[in-house]
């Protein structure tokens, strides 16, 4: 068993790279899970739908801390921890390093706060893994542009300097545990990245 989780600015190619290692884990009879955060549950699904409305009085810094944090709460209760335990990979589109960076970087949220909730309900439910798509903000923008701005959720509508902030400080989170981190140039065609991410597993013996 393994447990992923992949990060990154939005646009970065997750949902992409997630679904294209599920791909060869099956083909490899690897059981799985696939789960995301915000919304990986039925609860969750709400969560996140509370989370990335758009409207004119949106949520205060602390109050999303909190929801994303009853959103992992019910998925690491729910999926992870119980999928881990029936020796099955779990593949996370997000978790805790989401939080840390969209809201201690991105909103400017204090650390005190997110680390207490993160030592309270992820505790050593830690990935093997983690997997940082890094992509330059004037990339993830553009990719961001291909769709209409009535489309894009209330954090995909954030300006750049938002953005930026969230890249530096999963940048940040990476080079300070660089053994648990996996970096990844997501400038990169699929092919490629998927390639060395198999490379690392292999070389990780995470994957035989």
């Amino acid at each position: 068993m393994a447990f992923l989780a992949f990060e990154g600015i939005d646009g970065s190619g997750k949902t992409t790279l997630i679904q294209s290692l599920s791909k060869i884990l099956k083909k490899q009879g690897i059981p799985l899970v696939i789960t995301r955060e915000p919304g990986g549950t039925e609860v969750g699904q709400e969560i996140r739908a509370l989370l990335l409305k758009k409207r004119l009085n949106p949520p205060l810094p602390s109050v999303e801390t909190l929801l994303y944090y009853a959103d992992r709460k019910q998925n690491v209760d729910q999926v992870i921890q119980p999928a881990l335990k029936e020796g099955k990979w779990v593949l996370s589109d997000r978790y805790w390093a989401s939080t840390s960076a969209f809201q201690c970087g991105g909103r400017g949220e204090s650390e005190a706060l997110v680390n207490l909730l993160r030592e309270k309900i992820c505790g050593e439910c830690q990935p093997d893994l983690w997997i940082l798509l890094d992509l330059p903000v004037e990339q993830s923008l553009k990719r961001l542009n291909k769709f209409s701005r009535s489309h894009l959720d209330r954090f995909e509508s954030e300006d750049r300097e938002f953005h930026q902030k969230i890249r530096d400080y999963y940048l940040k989170l990476s080079h300070e545990n660089q053994e648990k981190w996996l970096i990844l140039d997501a400038t990169e065609p699929s092919s490629e990245i998927l390639s060395k991410l198999l490379t690392h597993l292999e070389r990780k013996k995470i994957l035989k």
